[in-house]
């Protein structure tokens, strides 16, 4: 710790002041980081420019995804209701409330298979 740091005596604040003083300092972490953010895109983009390329085809579109704004490309369903057709899953991840339903009555997934 520096000596700087050393000196602040904290019990000489009233409990206002300290919360006041964690803000001032959360509010300056934030800063900072938008600064470090900032200063990255910066130095990427020159990097990227000197390929001839944008920000965007070297680092995605912040989706965490490289393709369209907001998600890429959509997986093909492989189930369908039977009596709603708006109504698909592509059988990644849990099942939908209308196929766990299908089930229980007794139904076989293999039914809503989409050939």
């Amino acid at each position: 710790m520096s000596k700087q740091l050393e000196a602040i005596n904290l019990e000489a604040f009233t409990d206002s002041e300290l919360t006041q003083l964690e803000k001032s300092i959360q509010r300056e972490r934030k800063r900072r980081e938008k600064t470090r953010v900032e200063d990255a895109h910066k130095e990427i983009r020159l990097v990227a420019a000197k390929y001839g390329l944008k920000l965007e085809d070297v680092v995605g579109n912040g989706s965490g995804k490289k393709g369209p704004a907001g998600g890429g490309s959509r997986i093909a369903p492989k189930f369908r209701h039977p009596e709603d057709p708006g109504k698909t899953w592509s059988g990644r991840g849990r099942p939908p409330r209308w196929v766990q339903e299908w089930e229980q009555h007794g139904g076989s997934r293999e039914e809503l298979r989409i050939n």
